[in-house]
């Protein structure tokens, strides 16, 4: 037996709900793939949407992940404002 990766014993605890089936009939492409399942895992801050495809990859979603690996801004000391003294 393979030892897992942390990413996969993470996305094991998350609450996985089952979706709807597709109403796209999968008759045309028996091997297209879908979401069957959803979660959410939250990592420090981020909250990435997860998905569990018919053939059983967990998959995560793109809006999710590219903004998880995007810096967050940092801020111009130039543009800082000092707080005013309440007590002036």
């Amino acid at each position: 037996m393979s030892e897992r990766a942390p990413i996969e014993l993470l996305m094991d605890k998350a609450g996985w709900k089952e979706l709807p089936q597709p109403h796209v009939s999968m008759a045309d492409d028996p091997d297209a793939l879908y979401a069957t399942h959803e979660a959410v895992l939250e990592i420090g801050a981020a909250t990435l949407r997860c998905y569990q495809l018919n053939d059983g990859q967990r998959v995560f979603g793109a809006d999710d992940v590219g903004a998880f690996f995007t810096p967050a801004p940092i801020p111009d000391p130039a543009q800082a404002t000092t707080p005013k003294d309440p007590k002036q």
